[in-house]
């Protein structure tokens, strides 16, 4: 069989006529490639959204490959294939790339500030947020301009998170 006889039946699954073909036909496919040419192949099939018809699918040609997941994940093939169902269902990628963003905000936060404590002269102990420009501006040669909110306060009393935010990028 050439490859593009096996691209064109490839092709022809995603028709919406052949929505229902059983993917044992993929496995028997697998199954005479992996007979041609000595490979061992492994397939996971699972839903990409929970309205899918389809269910999760594993094949594999050898249980090496089985075995291969049990010690490695510690875990049984079809416990592995579940949980890489769930994940996949779930949408915890979106999710983890909007933390790792949010990290990343604060790593850069994080620099800026001990940017700030190389630029001082001394170190400061304590910010004191009563009479600011007398306890901290003076003594520590510092200025704030552009302040983003109304009044300058401890940063626990800030209402929002949007304020916080907001403090956060004011000088990028």
């Amino acid at each position: 069989m050439s490859l593009a006889s096996i691209q064109h039946e490839i092709c022809d699954l995603s028709l919406p006529v052949k929505i229902f073909v059983p993917l044992t036909f993929i496995s028997w496919q697998l199954i005479a490639l992996s007979e041609h040419t000595g490979m061992q192949m492994i397939l996971f099939a699972m839903r990409s959204t929970p309205e899918s018809y389809r269910s999760l699918h594993v094949f594999y040609t050898n249980d090496c490959l089985s075995d291969f997941i049990e010690f490695t994940m510690k875990s049984s093939v079809a416990d592995f294939s579940a949980r890489m169902d769930g994940y996949v269902l779930s949408g915890v990628d979106a999710l983890i790339k909007q933390k790792l963003s949010k990290s990343r905000f604060i790593h850069s936060a994080l620099m800026l500030t001990s940017l700030i404590e190389e630029a001082s002269p001394c170190p400061v102990v304590q910010l004191t947020y009563v009479n600011f420009e007398t306890n901290v501006m003076i003594p520590y040669w510092m200025l704030i301009k552009g302040w983003p909110l109304s009044k300058f306060c401890c940063p626990s009393n800030i209402g929002t998170c949007m304020e916080v935010q907001l403090c956060l990028t004011a000088w990028e």
